[in-house]
Protein backbone atom coordinates (compact mmCIF):
# COMPACT_ATOMS: atom_id res chain seq x y z
CA UNK A 1 0.00 0.00 0.00
CA UNK A 2 1.20 3.75 -1.23
CA UNK A 3 2.64 5.75 1.49
CA UNK A 4 -0.01 8.52 2.57
CA UNK A 5 1.49 11.42 0.43
CA UNK A 6 0.69 14.95 2.93
CA UNK A 7 1.24 18.88 1.80
CA UNK A 8 0.79 21.19 4.56
CA UNK A 9 0.60 24.60 3.84
CA UNK A 10 0.75 27.75 5.98
CA UNK A 11 -0.88 31.55 5.98
CA UNK A 12 -1.04 32.68 9.11
CA UNK A 13 -0.48 36.39 8.59
CA UNK A 14 -3.45 39.04 6.89
CA UNK A 15 -4.65 40.76 5.10
CA UNK A 16 -7.90 39.59 3.38
CA UNK A 17 -7.17 40.15 -0.04
CA UNK A 18 -3.59 38.23 0.43
CA UNK A 19 -5.92 35.31 1.76
CA UNK A 20 -8.33 35.11 -1.24
CA UNK A 21 -5.74 35.88 -3.62
CA UNK A 22 -3.77 32.80 -2.74
CA UNK A 23 -6.43 30.15 -2.71
CA UNK A 24 -6.26 29.35 -6.46
CA UNK A 25 -2.97 27.68 -4.80
CA UNK A 26 -4.68 24.98 -3.69
CA UNK A 27 -6.11 24.72 -7.19
CA UNK A 28 -3.25 24.17 -8.39
CA UNK A 29 -1.95 21.54 -5.59
CA UNK A 30 -4.78 19.57 -5.87
CA UNK A 31 -4.39 19.01 -9.73
CA UNK A 32 -1.16 18.49 -9.45
CA UNK A 33 -1.34 15.63 -6.75
CA UNK A 34 -5.19 14.94 -6.69
CA UNK A 35 -4.88 11.93 -4.08
CA UNK A 36 -2.66 14.49 -1.71
CA UNK A 37 -4.12 15.54 1.83
CA UNK A 38 -3.97 18.72 1.62
CA UNK A 39 -3.69 20.70 4.89
CA UNK A 40 -3.30 24.44 5.88
CA UNK A 41 -2.28 26.17 9.01
CA UNK A 42 -3.89 29.48 9.55
CA UNK A 43 -4.51 31.78 12.54
CA UNK A 44 -7.91 32.18 14.37
CA UNK A 45 -7.62 35.30 16.07
CA UNK A 46 -7.29 37.91 13.08
CA UNK A 47 -10.16 40.01 12.46
CA UNK A 48 -12.56 38.00 14.63
CA UNK A 49 -11.42 34.62 12.87
CA UNK A 50 -10.97 36.20 9.52
CA UNK A 51 -8.92 34.17 8.08
CA UNK A 52 -10.45 30.76 9.25
CA UNK A 53 -13.62 32.10 7.21
CA UNK A 54 -11.52 32.44 4.01
CA UNK A 55 -9.89 29.30 3.74
CA UNK A 56 -13.20 27.12 5.85
CA UNK A 57 -15.09 28.59 2.45
CA UNK A 58 -13.05 27.11 -0.16
CA UNK A 59 -14.92 24.93 -2.16
CA UNK A 60 -14.82 21.62 -1.01
CA UNK A 61 -12.09 19.44 -2.26
CA UNK A 62 -9.51 21.54 -2.61
CA UNK A 63 -7.98 22.02 1.49
CA UNK A 64 -8.93 18.43 3.55
CA UNK A 65 -7.87 19.54 6.72
CA UNK A 66 -7.76 23.51 8.50
CA UNK A 67 -5.47 23.82 11.49
CA UNK A 68 -5.53 26.74 13.72
CA UNK A 69 -2.26 28.19 15.19
CA UNK A 70 -1.09 31.86 15.85
CA UNK A 71 2.43 33.47 14.13
CA UNK A 72 3.91 33.44 17.59
CA UNK A 73 2.94 29.29 18.47
CA UNK A 74 3.97 27.78 15.11
CA UNK A 75 5.16 29.43 12.31
CA UNK A 76 8.15 29.29 9.47
CA UNK A 77 11.47 30.93 10.40
CA UNK A 78 10.99 33.54 7.53
CA UNK A 79 7.44 34.25 8.65
CA UNK A 80 8.66 35.10 12.46
CA UNK A 81 11.30 37.83 10.78
CA UNK A 82 8.88 39.35 8.56
CA UNK A 83 6.52 39.36 11.86
CA UNK A 84 9.25 40.87 14.12
CA UNK A 85 9.97 43.48 11.33
CA UNK A 86 6.31 44.50 10.81
CA UNK A 87 4.29 43.87 14.50
CA UNK A 88 7.21 43.43 16.81
CA UNK A 89 9.28 40.70 18.41
CA UNK A 90 6.87 37.71 19.23
CA UNK A 91 7.64 34.50 21.99
CA UNK A 92 10.25 32.03 21.35
CA UNK A 93 8.80 28.98 18.90
CA UNK A 94 9.83 25.53 19.12
CA UNK A 95 12.47 25.07 15.91
CA UNK A 96 10.94 21.09 15.20
CA UNK A 97 7.35 22.35 13.72
CA UNK A 98 5.33 19.45 13.20
CA UNK A 99 3.92 20.82 9.91
CA UNK A 100 7.71 20.83 8.23
CA UNK A 101 7.45 16.31 8.55
CA UNK A 102 5.10 16.71 5.58
CA UNK A 103 6.30 15.61 2.52
CA UNK A 104 6.08 19.13 0.93
CA UNK A 105 5.54 21.91 3.26
CA UNK A 106 4.93 25.76 1.94
CA UNK A 107 5.37 29.04 3.84
CA UNK A 108 2.25 31.35 2.06
CA UNK A 109 3.16 33.82 4.32
CA UNK A 110 6.16 35.89 2.61
CA UNK A 111 7.03 35.20 -0.54
CA UNK A 112 5.36 38.20 -1.91
CA UNK A 113 7.21 40.07 0.75
CA UNK A 114 10.25 38.42 -0.76
CA UNK A 115 9.05 39.12 -4.62
CA UNK A 116 7.42 42.89 -4.33
CA UNK A 117 10.43 44.65 -2.01
CA UNK A 118 13.45 44.18 -4.45
CA UNK A 119 11.49 44.02 -7.47
CA UNK A 120 10.16 47.99 -6.18
CA UNK A 121 13.68 49.42 -6.44
CA UNK A 122 14.42 47.11 -9.95
CA UNK A 123 14.35 48.56 -13.35
CA UNK A 124 11.57 46.12 -14.33
CA UNK A 125 9.75 46.52 -11.41
CA UNK A 126 6.72 44.61 -10.12
CA UNK A 127 5.71 42.75 -13.05
CA UNK A 128 3.40 39.74 -11.31
CA UNK A 129 0.02 39.82 -9.64
CA UNK A 130 0.17 38.31 -6.14
CA UNK A 131 -1.35 34.84 -7.07
CA UNK A 132 0.65 34.80 -9.63
CA UNK A 133 4.00 34.89 -7.19
CA UNK A 134 2.19 32.41 -4.91
CA UNK A 135 2.00 30.03 -7.40
CA UNK A 136 4.52 30.11 -8.66
CA UNK A 137 6.31 29.55 -5.31
CA UNK A 138 4.41 26.33 -5.06
CA UNK A 139 5.59 25.32 -8.51
CA UNK A 140 1.75 25.10 -9.69
CA UNK A 141 0.26 25.84 -12.62
CA UNK A 142 -3.55 25.72 -11.67
CA UNK A 143 -5.93 25.72 -14.62
CA UNK A 144 -7.92 28.54 -13.15
CA UNK A 145 -6.44 31.76 -11.14
CA UNK A 146 -9.58 33.16 -10.30
CA UNK A 147 -10.24 32.92 -6.29
CA UNK A 148 -12.17 31.04 -4.50
CA UNK A 149 -14.92 31.59 -1.47
CA UNK A 150 -17.67 30.09 -1.56
CA UNK A 151 -20.80 31.38 0.26
CA UNK A 152 -22.52 28.77 2.26
CA UNK A 153 -26.89 28.90 1.69
CA UNK A 154 -27.74 29.96 5.53
CA UNK A 155 -25.03 32.88 5.11
CA UNK A 156 -26.65 33.92 2.04
CA UNK A 157 -30.37 33.84 3.70
CA UNK A 158 -29.10 35.60 6.70
CA UNK A 159 -27.47 38.46 4.27
CA UNK A 160 -31.07 38.92 2.51
CA UNK A 161 -32.84 39.08 6.56
CA UNK A 162 -30.23 42.01 7.26
CA UNK A 163 -31.32 43.47 3.82
CA UNK A 164 -34.71 43.31 4.22
CA UNK A 165 -34.41 44.69 7.89
CA UNK A 166 -32.63 47.72 7.00
CA UNK A 167 -34.88 48.24 3.57
CA UNK A 168 -32.13 47.58 1.20
CA UNK A 169 -33.12 46.26 -2.44
CA UNK A 170 -30.29 44.58 -2.98
CA UNK A 171 -30.25 45.36 -7.04
CA UNK A 172 -29.45 48.63 -5.88
CA UNK A 173 -26.78 48.55 -3.11
CA UNK A 174 -23.44 49.43 -4.24
CA UNK A 175 -21.08 49.10 -1.84
CA UNK A 176 -17.83 51.53 -0.83
CA UNK A 177 -14.23 50.43 0.46
CA UNK A 178 -12.84 53.52 0.57
CA UNK A 179 -10.39 53.14 3.12
CA UNK A 180 -7.72 49.93 3.68
CA UNK A 181 -4.84 48.88 6.24
CA UNK A 182 -2.30 51.25 4.81
CA UNK A 183 -4.42 54.28 5.25
CA UNK A 184 -2.25 56.23 2.31
CA UNK A 185 -4.68 54.46 -0.24
CA UNK A 186 -7.63 56.18 1.21
CA UNK A 187 -10.11 58.04 -0.61
CA UNK A 188 -11.20 61.29 0.94
CA UNK A 189 -14.11 62.36 2.81
CA UNK A 190 -15.08 64.92 0.56
CA UNK A 191 -14.12 62.37 -2.50
CA UNK A 192 -16.28 59.74 -0.71
CA UNK A 193 -19.45 61.93 0.17
CA UNK A 194 -19.77 63.17 -3.65
CA UNK A 195 -19.70 59.43 -4.42
CA UNK A 196 -22.06 59.15 -2.04
CA UNK A 197 -24.25 61.88 -3.05
CA UNK A 198 -24.06 61.02 -7.07
CA UNK A 199 -24.89 57.79 -6.14
CA UNK A 200 -27.93 58.14 -4.28
CA UNK A 201 -29.26 60.98 -6.72
CA UNK A 202 -29.22 58.79 -8.90
CA UNK A 203 -31.30 55.80 -7.13
CA UNK A 204 -28.95 53.92 -6.14
CA UNK A 205 -28.29 53.04 -2.33
CA UNK A 206 -24.66 53.43 -0.98
CA UNK A 207 -23.51 51.37 1.84
CA UNK A 208 -20.31 51.82 3.41
CA UNK A 209 -17.98 48.63 4.16
CA UNK A 210 -15.85 49.72 6.82
CA UNK A 211 -14.82 48.18 10.63
CA UNK A 212 -15.27 51.27 12.19
CA UNK A 213 -16.07 54.29 9.97
CA UNK A 214 -20.00 55.76 9.00
CA UNK A 215 -20.70 58.36 6.81
CA UNK A 216 -23.49 60.23 8.37
CA UNK A 217 -26.41 60.18 6.18
CA UNK A 218 -25.59 56.80 4.89
CA UNK A 219 -25.46 52.84 5.34
CA UNK A 220 -23.29 50.93 6.55
CA UNK A 221 -21.83 47.67 7.04
CA UNK A 222 -19.39 47.96 10.61
CA UNK A 223 -18.52 45.10 12.66
CA UNK A 224 -19.31 42.10 10.81
CA UNK A 225 -17.36 38.85 11.19
CA UNK A 226 -15.86 38.27 7.54
CA UNK A 227 -18.18 35.29 6.48
CA UNK A 228 -20.99 37.61 6.98
CA UNK A 229 -19.77 40.88 4.92
CA UNK A 230 -19.09 37.80 2.38
CA UNK A 231 -22.59 36.83 2.27
CA UNK A 232 -23.31 40.72 1.93
CA UNK A 233 -21.18 41.54 -0.31
CA UNK A 234 -23.06 38.68 -2.54
CA UNK A 235 -25.72 40.46 -3.41
CA UNK A 236 -24.65 43.80 -3.63
CA UNK A 237 -24.80 45.27 -7.12
CA UNK A 238 -21.86 47.12 -7.74
CA UNK A 239 -18.29 47.34 -5.26
CA UNK A 240 -16.69 50.66 -5.59
CA UNK A 241 -13.14 50.33 -3.57
CA UNK A 242 -9.69 51.11 -3.15
CA UNK A 243 -7.15 48.19 -3.59
CA UNK A 244 -8.09 46.55 -0.48
CA UNK A 245 -10.00 43.65 0.92
CA UNK A 246 -13.38 44.89 0.13
CA UNK A 247 -12.25 45.24 -3.42
CA UNK A 248 -10.89 41.09 -3.20
CA UNK A 249 -14.11 40.23 -1.47
CA UNK A 250 -16.71 41.45 -4.21
CA UNK A 251 -13.88 40.20 -7.06
CA UNK A 252 -13.73 36.78 -5.83
CA UNK A 253 -17.28 36.43 -5.54
CA UNK A 254 -18.51 38.01 -8.96
CA UNK A 255 -19.73 40.98 -8.20
CA UNK A 256 -18.19 43.88 -10.65
CA UNK A 257 -15.53 45.75 -9.36
CA UNK A 258 -14.96 49.61 -9.51
CA UNK A 259 -11.38 50.03 -8.52
CA UNK A 260 -9.25 53.18 -7.71
CA UNK A 261 -5.90 52.86 -7.82
CA UNK A 262 -2.97 55.48 -7.33
CA UNK A 263 -0.02 53.65 -5.54
CA UNK A 264 -0.47 50.07 -6.87
CA UNK A 265 -1.11 48.96 -9.98
CA UNK A 266 -4.33 47.55 -11.52
CA UNK A 267 -3.00 44.88 -14.02
CA UNK A 268 -1.68 43.17 -10.70
CA UNK A 269 -4.67 44.07 -8.52
CA UNK A 270 -7.68 42.62 -10.90
CA UNK A 271 -6.63 40.77 -13.60
CA UNK A 272 -8.95 38.16 -12.26
CA UNK A 273 -12.10 40.66 -11.37
CA UNK A 274 -14.91 41.63 -13.27
CA UNK A 275 -14.94 45.33 -13.64
CA UNK A 276 -12.83 48.15 -14.33
CA UNK A 277 -10.13 50.67 -12.50
CA UNK A 278 -9.80 54.19 -12.29
CA UNK A 279 -6.43 54.84 -12.34
CA UNK A 280 -4.27 57.46 -12.22
CA UNK A 281 -0.89 56.61 -14.51
CA UNK A 282 -2.32 59.52 -16.80
CA UNK A 283 -3.19 61.56 -14.08
CA UNK A 284 0.27 61.84 -12.48
CA UNK A 285 3.88 60.35 -13.25
CA UNK A 286 4.44 59.35 -10.08
CA UNK A 287 1.78 56.59 -10.29
CA UNK A 288 2.40 53.94 -9.53
CA UNK A 289 5.20 54.28 -6.63
CA UNK A 290 4.39 50.70 -5.23
CA UNK A 291 4.60 51.80 -1.48
CA UNK A 292 7.70 54.35 -2.32
CA UNK A 293 5.21 57.17 -1.43
CA UNK A 294 7.85 60.05 -2.52
CA UNK A 295 5.12 62.62 -1.96
CA UNK A 296 5.21 61.82 1.68
CA UNK A 297 8.69 63.10 2.16
CA UNK A 298 9.58 66.37 3.76
CA UNK A 299 11.30 67.46 0.25
CA UNK A 300 8.68 66.68 -1.90
CA UNK A 301 7.73 69.03 -3.74
CA UNK A 302 4.47 67.17 -5.04
CA UNK A 303 0.89 67.68 -3.07
CA UNK A 304 0.92 64.50 -0.59
CA UNK A 305 -1.60 61.78 -2.59
CA UNK A 306 -2.00 64.02 -5.80
CA UNK A 307 -2.65 60.59 -7.73
CA UNK A 308 -5.34 59.45 -5.90
CA UNK A 309 -6.75 63.04 -5.04
CA UNK A 310 -6.48 64.10 -9.05
CA UNK A 311 -9.11 61.35 -9.80
CA UNK A 312 -12.57 62.86 -10.23
CA UNK A 313 -15.38 61.36 -8.41
CA UNK A 314 -17.72 61.66 -11.70
CA UNK A 315 -15.46 59.30 -12.89
CA UNK A 316 -15.95 56.91 -10.04
CA UNK A 317 -19.57 57.20 -10.24
CA UNK A 318 -19.44 56.71 -14.12
CA UNK A 319 -18.10 53.41 -13.76
CA UNK A 320 -20.15 52.10 -10.78
CA UNK A 321 -23.21 53.06 -13.14
CA UNK A 322 -22.18 51.16 -16.20
CA UNK A 323 -22.01 48.43 -14.23
CA UNK A 324 -25.17 48.54 -12.46
CA UNK A 325 -26.70 48.37 -15.68
CA UNK A 326 -27.89 45.01 -16.44
CA UNK A 327 -27.35 45.08 -20.09
CA UNK A 328 -23.70 46.37 -19.93
CA UNK A 329 -22.71 44.11 -17.48
CA UNK A 330 -23.94 41.04 -19.98
CA UNK A 331 -22.35 42.55 -22.96
CA UNK A 332 -18.94 42.74 -20.61
CA UNK A 333 -19.41 38.94 -19.60
CA UNK A 334 -16.31 37.63 -20.94
CA UNK A 335 -16.89 33.68 -21.91
CA UNK A 336 -13.58 33.27 -20.09
CA UNK A 337 -14.29 35.36 -17.06
CA UNK A 338 -10.76 34.36 -15.57
CA UNK A 339 -9.43 36.36 -18.41
CA UNK A 340 -11.69 39.60 -18.55
CA UNK A 341 -10.04 42.63 -19.88
CA UNK A 342 -10.37 45.58 -17.74
CA UNK A 343 -11.44 48.53 -19.45
CA UNK A 344 -9.31 51.61 -17.68
CA UNK A 345 -10.92 54.89 -17.41
CA UNK A 346 -8.59 57.80 -17.31
CA UNK A 347 -8.98 61.91 -17.94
Amino acid sequence: MAKPFKIITVRQLGGIGDCLMLTPVFRGLREKYPKATICHVTGNTYLGGALMDVFSHVPKGFIDEIHPFEPWDAAPLRTREVWANYYGQSPPIEEDLWWKKADLHYDLNVPCVDYEWPAMHSPEGICKSRTQVWCDFAEVKPSSLKPMYEVRPEERKQALQLFESRGWDPAKVIGLGATACDKKRAVGIGKLESICASLKDAGYIPVIIDPTFNLEGYGALNGQRLRDLMAAISLMRVMISVDSGALHMAGTLGVPVVGIFGPTDYRYRMDQYLGSAVDSRQLTDCAPCWYGYQCTKQDSRRPAFDCLNKIPARMIVDQALMWADEGYRQSHRSKRPDLIQLPVYNS
